[in-house]
């Protein structure tokens, strides 16, 4: 099983999930949990299309997290 790296942010009472090495995939809901199944329903579009064109998903890219400060 592959594990992919994701970011979740909530604004305005919905929660976003993006992942750095799968652009363009992204799940939303009221719920932390409901953005993670959207999240989930897209990679599974995706993975199917790409099985079917003869593609495999992008390997997951190594993701570090850190806090910028601007003067």
């Amino acid at each position: 099983m592959t594990k992919y790296t994701y970011v979740a942010t909530q604004e305005k009472g919905v929660w976003g999930i993006t992942c750095p090495s799968l652009p363009g995939v992204f799940g939303v809901g009221k719920t932390r949990q409901a953005a993670e199944n959207d999240f989930t329903k897209a990679l599974n579009t995706l993975a199917a299309y790409l099985d079917e064109v003869g593609e495999a998903l992008p390997k997951p890219r190594p993701v570090f997290l850190g806090t910028l400060s601007r003067a």
